[in-house]
């Protein structure tokens, strides 16, 4: 959220610099699901997925190398504290430890789609990864181990979910109308009402 400013100071904001195109191709495997490019830790590097493949590109150099050849069409990924992890129409998903160039995971955490990925440090120092599936639930594992913490349940669909700087909230849109705000509390259990007409969200285990 942006601090109180001025008129002034905030038609003085630059959301981006310049564009620039580069000549990487993606795919997308889903009319609606489209997160497929991803940063990577440092500022010259992203990720994207063409066909079955990962591959990152360098935007200096140019160049792209493989990362990862998956076994079946992703339609969501994401990349960070160290790791890459992508996301099939059936549950599929595979997450890699960059480091190392080790796989973690490779297998299936559902029957429906993955609609989306994120990754992100909880309060206690561990890194989590949450699943978005179309069942209506966000399932939660720790890396690297993949030790499923918890599964939240939801009113519906969830197409992206994120955790707060702080590890203190965990926010949700779907396809339903509201924003979904989970409040995560050490006894794993807790509601939070959001604002602009985002709906109670409780956490029915630790996130």
């Amino acid at each position: 959220m942006l601090p109180d400013m001025s008129f002034d100071e905030l038609e003085a904001v630059k959301f981006a610099g310049s564009r620039v195109t580069y000549a990487r191709p993606t795919s997308i495997h889903h009319w609606q699901l489209r997160d497929l490019i991803s940063p990577a830790d440092n500022e010259y590097e992203f990720y994207c997925v063409h066909d079955q493949r990962i591959y990152k590109y360098n935007a200096k150099t140019r160049e792209s190398s493989v990362v990862s050849s998956l076994d079946f069409s992703a339609n969501s990924m994401t990349c960070s504290l160290g790791y890459i992890a992508a996301g099939g129409t059936h549950g599929e998903l595979e997450v890699r430890e960059l480091s190392s160039n080790t796989v973690r995971f490779k297998g299936a955490v559902g029957t429906t789609v993955n609609n989306a990925l994120h990754i992100a440090a909880h309060s206690n120092g561990e890194v989590r990864l949450f699943v978005c599936c179309n069942d209506n639930s966000i399932k939660v594992f720790r890396l690297p181990d993949m030790q499923n913490v918890t599964t939240v349940r939801c009113p519906c669909p969830i197409n992206y979910t994120a955790l707060s700087p702080d590890s203190s909230t965990l926010v949700a849109v779907g396809d339903c109308h509201p924003t979904y705000l989970y409040h995560t509390t050490p006894t794993g259990a807790g509601c939070r009402q959001g604002g602009g007409g985002a709906a109670r969200g409780c956490v029915t285990g630790q996130t």
